[in-house]
């Protein structure tokens, strides 16, 4: 009986040490001490045996010289959350061959034309500024070429192993190094380096102060797909203002009078009331279509000022994402250059036996639940709708709904990249866009599925007050958007599509 309560002591005890080790160095980033020659950390996953984390980190150097041998690597340990980290800088000549790899929109000098276009190597003395090594590329810049030379890190003919005192992990032909890690936990993260100077002078410009955004300084240091979200953020609170003021004075000249001047103009007030609603609802169809309009021609500005107006391409001039898996190496058909190959039919036989019938069988067990749960409000609603003790269990179905959603919603977020994973897209554009249909599939019958049904079927206008009620509680105006994974280049044109506090970013464009 001692041992066991000793040994329950101990398991406490330890879990209670890796809890704060934990809660510090998920604190410690803040503080860490920068480089201003770094341009990616990676940082290994922590493990109790220290032969194992030598192995690891020393495997990946040598794997990182031999594929990029330009590669300046610094290793450290850090003792306060007891793990490796991985110092990556690369050359500045390394940088511009990446970038012309990675599509980085730079700016002509103006007597060669002027302008915005893809970096060229061959070209490079007629892009501005790219004399100056250390201004040229952001800081952004540099950390999105780097990454790419690292997710591009494959295992060569016969594959490549990796031996642990406690596991051995196999990499086949073609698979990417750094991805396998991560999903093997042997990589814990892979991370650019803050510039704390910068981002206080952001904070003191941008977030305590009242002015314009700095959406060109946003762009500079989080890059142009941040910087157009928080431009549609801006523009859509400046539109807000119109239907804002309508709908206050609405209220005060149909609603107010109305419910606090009961009697012999109560009809005279409803009408008045009815009114305001209809001009209330016709102006924001007119708004709401000019609003859309109004945006699109902002949001070109933008894309065309920072060089990614038109941005499309081929699928095959893309490279393959870090983790796309292929049966065995072939040739490009456009660049003819080898790489992961996987069979279409392969990706047909994923979607409709496994991803489909997944994704249906989710929609359809939501809206069941919906039903079920309408005929629990039903049955509350007649044994303690008249309670004056228990009319507050009239709430509870409605509240356990909204609840509902959160929680399916999140499950369904990681089923949904599960699927996706599985079905193994060669290109970013690919993977996002059939991610983004499994989502906004589930999510558009999650928040607009008890709507419609309440308001055209049943046609109970005190229920669906309820319910969007309870989904006021637990806060379920989101925003939805086609943003990407880290190390994907800019977002470059979307149209938003706005439904009741909902936004899409539809027909978005990696370029």
């Amino acid at each position: 009986m001692a041992t066991l309560h000793n040994k329950f002591g101990a398991i406490i005890q330890d879990g209670i040490s890796e809890g704060q080790r934990f809660a510090l160095s998920s604190d410690l980033w803040r503080y860490a001490s920068t480089s201003t020659h770094c341009d990616l950390l990676i940082t290994m996953q922590f493990s109790n045996n220290d032969v194992e984390n030598k192995t690891s980190v020393m495997w990946l150097v040598q794997q990182m010289r031999e594929h990029e041998p330009n590669l300046r690597i610094e290793v450290r340990y850090h003792r306060l959350n007891s793990c490796y980290a991985i110092y990556l800088t690369a050359d500045y000549k390394s940088l511009l061959k990446g970038a012309e790899l990675c599509h980085i929109k730079k700016a002509i000098k103006s007597k060669f034309g002027g302008g915005m276009r893809d970096f060229s190597f061959e070209e490079a003395q007629f892009f501005a500024g790219v004399e100056g090594k250390n201004t040229f590329l952001s800081p952004m810049e540099r950390t999105i070429i780097v990454k790419q030379m690292v997710d591009m890190m494959r295992a060569g003919k016969g594959g490549l192993t990796l031996k642990l005192p406690r596991r051995t992990i196999s990499f086949t032909e073609g698979t990417a190094i750094v991805p396998r890690l991560i999903s093997m936990n042997v990589v814990q993260n892979v991370s650019a380096l803050h510039n704390t100077e910068f981002l206080k002078h952001l904070q003191q410009k941008w977030v305590f102060s009242i002015e314009e955004q700095p959406i060109e300084q946003v762009k500079d240091y989080f890059g142009t797909e941040i910087a157009m979200y928080f431009a549609w953020l801006g523009h859509m609170t400046t539109a807000l203002w119109f239907p804002s003021l309508l709908g206050i004075l609405m209220w005060f000249l149909g609603g107010f009078k109305y419910k606090n001047n009961p009697g012999d103009k109560q009809d005279l007030y409803q009408l008045i009331s009815d009114i305001c609603f209809v001009l209330f609802a016709f102006f924001n169809c007119i708004w709401s279509t000019i609003y859309l309009e109004w945006w699109k021609r902002v949001q070109a500005e933008l894309a065309f000022k920072w060089g990614t107006y038109d941005a499309t391409q081929d699928s095959y001039l893309q490279d393959p994402r870090p983790a796309f898996q292929g049966d065995y190496l072939a040739p490009n058909p456009v660049s003819g250059r080898m790489e992961p190959f996987y069979p279409a039919w392969k990706h047909t036989v994923v979607r409709y036996v496994i991803t489909y019938p997944i994704t249906c069988l989710c929609v359809v067990g939501m809206f069941l639940a919906m039903l079920a749960i309408f005929t629990v409000q039903d049955l509350a609603d007649f044994y303690f709708g008249d309670s004056f003790f228990f009319h507050w269990i009239c709430y509870l179905p409605m509240i356990f709904y909204a609840l509902m959603i959160v929680i399916s919603d999140k499950i369904y977020r990681r089923l949904a990249l599960i699927l996706n994973d599985l079905e193994n897209y060669r290109t970013d554009d690919e993977y996002e866009d059939f991610l983004i249909t499994k989502i906004v599939l589930f999510q558009f019958v999650t928040a607009f599925g008890s709507l419609f049904y309440i308001a055209f079927v049943l046609r109970d206008m005190k229920r669906l007050q309820e319910v969007i009620r309870g989904f006021e509680v637990t806060d379920r105006v989101e925003m939805f958007e086609c943003i990407s994974v880290p190390g994907l280049q800019k977002l470059v044109r979307f149209s938003p599509m706005i439904i009741s506090g909902k936004i899409f970013f539809l027909n978005g464009k990696i370029s």
